[in-house]
């Protein structure tokens, strides 16, 4: 790898380590300071839920304007919002009347996270070859998938030993660090075409994937996919504290489990892909998720809990690999923004609606029968896909470079 390459990935996994910290911090700061799983579930969709209102235009913009400089503009975006709530919360502001305050900060967060997700997945075309972009993508995930395992254990360690304005300010120095580590990043400067309107630069992008019917179902597959993680990030935190009886730093090593499982799936993506059956891989990753995670409803003791969470974050880890690599090596470059800008709102908005809903669910029906109808949910999609989704059941191995070099 070069130079700009090493540099994007330092600041792609400083980033996504800080982004899943804010997440898990601001579900249990919620938690704590509410006791409400539907404010935390409501916090939840503040993060990820402006993405369907700019997803699109995220895409278009992705593919006018230069890639780097919308990633570096959003991610200052963050950095700075990062430092007005801890310093908020510092002063007093981390009280249930300031409940407005963690949704408005998990709002600004989430507009700036729906240019930032896609710009990472684009600017991949520029850095790489086209025939490097599935490699690449499948490195990025696996960079993901670690930061998304270790934030909850990295945010409950800070939170043991300090307040909730230092587990913030924390996050916000990460932000700037990965800000700083995108400025050596070199990118060939191009010349996209001359814009002929926002919408008809969409509608392009769309009948793209309308066309293409493989890139249609491999974005279906990642809506069903992901419903689980919703669920997995609003209810699970809870279900550690109060069923397992973790302390802080325990319910984070818990959460960890799955992000450790996650590691383990995302790096036997590219074995698994070698076995000619990537289709089926994806299909009976996301039954696997909902099974997994829906027995959790079953059990008191932490061992066993600990080891489905595993189990679910190695399937979960292997689909989450392998959709955006697929996708990623079925788009050429002039749309590449648009798509991946849909595969972003579908990877943001989907877990965020699916925590909304769980959480409001949880309010009423109770913890235990959420995490129960969430894995069913997420099961019974699965079945759904294997008989509807017929180019997804014969998609076979991509041709996958053996380096990025």
């Amino acid at each position: 790898m070069n130079r700009s390459q090493v540099f994007f990935y330092v600041n792609s996994f400083v980033t996504l380590l800080a982004g899943n910290m804010f997440n898990y911090g601001m579900i249990i700061l919620t938690r704590s300071v509410t006791a409400s799983d539907a404010l935390t579930g409501t916090a939840f969709l503040g993060v990820f839920g402006p993405t369907l209102l700019l997803g699109f235009y995220a895409g278009v913009l992705l593919d006018r304007l230069p890639r780097k400089l919308v990633l570096h503009t959003a991610q200052g975006i963050m950095f700075l919002n990062m430092l007005l709530f801890a310093f908020l919360l510092r002063y007093g502001f981390d009280e249930a009347q300031h409940a407005w305050l963690f949704i408005s900060s998990s709002v600004v967060h989430g507009i700036a996270l729906a240019f930032i997700v896609p710009s990472r997945f684009a600017l991949i075309g520029n850095l790489f070859s086209p025939e490097q972009t599935g490699r690449a993508t499948i490195l990025l995930n696996i960079l993901l998938l670690t930061a998304f395992g270790g934030a909850p254990f990295l945010t409950g360690l800070v939170r043991q030993s300090s307040a909730f304005p230092t587990v913030f300010g924390t996050i916000g120095l990460l932000f700037l660090a990965g800000y700083l580590a995108l400025i050596p990043v070199r990118v060939e400067r191009t010349f996209p075409p001359k814009s002929v309107g926002t919408l008809h630069e969409l509608r392009v992008g769309l009948s793209f994937i309308f066309q293409k019917k493989i890139v249609l179902e491999l974005l279906l597959a990642t809506f069903f996919g992901l419903f689980i993680v919703g669920p997995i990030q609003v209810l699970l935190p809870e279900f550690a504290r109060t069923v397992l009886l973790l302390g802080e730093a325990e319910r984070g090593a818990f959460m960890g489990c799955l992000g450790a499982g996650l590691l383990v799936g995302g790096i036997l993506a590219r074995t698994l892909d070698a076995s000619g059956h990537r289709g089926w891989i994806i299909l009976a990753g996301i039954l696997a998720t909902g099974t997994t995670i829906g027995s959790l409803s079953y059990l008191a003791d932490a061992p066993g809990a600990a080891l489905l969470m595993a189990l679910a974050g190695v399937a979960g880890g292997a689909l989450s690999t392998l959709i955006p690599a697929a996708i990623q090596m079925e788009t050429p470059d002039h749309v590449r923004g648009r798509v991946m800008s849909i595969y972003s709102m579908l990877f943001q908005a989907t877990p965020a609606l699916s925590g909304f809903a769980m959480g409001l669910f949880s309010e009423s029906q109770g913890l235990i029968p959420a995490i129960f109808f969430s894995g069913l949910a997420t099961a019974s999609a699965a079945l759904f896909c294997m008989v509807a989704l017929r180019q997804l059941r014969t998609y076979g191995r991509a041709v996958l470079p053996a380096s990025l070099s």
